[in-house]
């Protein structure tokens, strides 16, 4: 006789089944996690509460609209124009490049970029201090690239590694771990390009990061525009200057609802530009905001120049299209945060603080009109600094907000600086 099977108690099947929810919740926890995070490059994460220790100075508002920030205790710069270039290495030093921008692959797709800028920069900077380059193609996996970067001095292509300037923290990190296994570099020799700065940074040392704009315990690297290369884009040189804006971003994620919304309600007062999509603005009144698409550097820098006004949205973090239209006389404004965001350990205010909150501080005479900080997702307070870019155009329509930061000079001594740390650590 088959005996009947005894049934687990009510309570042992309710727990059953509330850690089969349990499991079930959290995988599509991490899958909405996963998928949902932003994966277009300069979309930071959403912002985080800071500890009061790392929140030093009040927001203070002046002149009506322009908000500023007191000292972010930045590194000072202390380039000026007009100083000789730095003096090239005197005896042979070899740098290895493997960044992003310096994939073959990538190359041969990618627009103009930050790292397509910096990239070109680096280069040029190198070839200035006559510095023998190696370039490792960045398309090839960590363990790859590794072998890859050893074999140059195992195959006796190269004397030595003296540096190795590299973009990704989990690749650089990969790299300083299996040092030990090949001694032809020392994690020290490592310099990483971040756009955002990085602290902690894994084995390498916070002061080998190179981050786009001054960040604390980091090393400024940056970019440089050549000014007469940036001026032979223009076709026609006498072009009118008119009371409208451009939209900083092309890309749908640079454009969440509420931005939109406040994008439409200040074009009813000023016309904007935008290189976006023409889809982006659907389900809006959008008739005063004309769509450009992508266009050539020479269009692009024609629209740039007849322009009053830059507005950024908060995405993308720090990158060279608001130096381009700074550089232009245009009115750089850009968004501050309502909390400020803190990326890899480092804390932004805004869209661009260097711009928004060093250089005004630095420079009041002759920076001062270049740039206007808003409340991020305030119409009214957007519409004040148009008005104030309008009035600064009006009073003075041939201004060019250049600084040194971004002339090739400080940009190769900066370089030249890292490198020559790179170079002390291994001593």
């Amino acid at each position: 006789m088959n005996k009947r099977r005894r049934r687990k108690p009510y309570s042992c099947r309710s727990f059953e089944r509330f850690l089969q929810f349990a499991l079930l919740a959290c995988i599509l926890v991490v899958v909405w996690i996963k998928y949902s995070s932003p994966r277009t490059r300069g979309i930071v994460p959403d912002s985080v509460e800071l500890p009061d220790a790392l929140i030093k100075e009040k927001l203070e508002r002046v002149d009506g609209g322009t908000i500023l920030y007191g000292s972010l205790g930045m590194q000072a710069t202390k380039y000026e124009h007009g100083l000789p270039m730095p003096e090239p290495f005197s005896d042979p030093v070899n740098v290895v490049i493997h960044n992003s921008a310096s994939s073959f692959r990538w190359k041969k797709t990618m627009g103009f970029t930050g790292e397509s800028l910096q990239n070109e920069n680096i280069l040029e900077a190198l070839k200035i201090l006559n510095v023998t380059v190696h370039i490792v193609d960045y398309g090839l996996s960590n363990f790859a690239s590794f072998r890859k970067i050893c074999s140059l001095a195992l195959e006796g292509k190269i004397d030595r590694i003296d540096a190795l300037i590299v973009s990704g923290a989990d690749r650089a990190n990969y790299f300083a771990k299996n040092t030990d296994k090949e001694p032809f570099f020392k994690p020290n020799q490592i310099l990483l390009l971040d756009d955002f700065g990085r602290i902690p940074s894994g084995q390498i040392p916070p002061s080998h990061v190179l981050s786009w704009q001054p960040m604390p315990k980091n090393t400024f690297l940056g970019c440089y525009l050549d000014l007469e290369k940036e001026r032979k884009l223009l076709v026609d040189k006498n072009i009118e200057r008119l009371e409208e804006g451009m939209i900083w971003g092309k890309h749908d994620d640079y454009f969440p609802f509420q931005t939109k919304r406040m994008l439409v309600d200040v074009s009813k007062r000023y016309k904007l530009h935008t290189s976006s999509r023409s889809s982006v603005f659907n389900g809006f009144d959008a008739r005063n905001i004309k769509h450009h698409g992508k266009m050539p550097r020479t269009q692009y820098h024609q629209l740039m120049k007849s322009m009053t006004f830059f507005v950024g949205l908060g995405d993308p973090l720090v990158a060279p299209s608001a130096i381009e239209a700074m550089f232009q006389g245009v009115t750089v404004i850009l968004p501050i945060y309502a909390k400020p965001r803190v990326i890899n350990g480092q804390a932004h205010r805004s869209q661009y603080d260097q711009l928004l909150f060093d250089f005004p501080a630095k420079y009041p005479k002759t920076f001062r009109h270049c740039v206007c900080g808003y409340e991020q997702g305030s119409t009214s307070s957007l519409n004040k600094c148009i008005d104030l870019a309008i009035k600064w155009a009006r009073e003075d329509d041939s201004r060019e907000c250049s600084v040194p930061e971004f002339s090739k000079t400080a940009f190769v001594k900066r370089l030249k600086s890292a490198i020559d740390m790179a170079l002390m650590d291994v001593l």
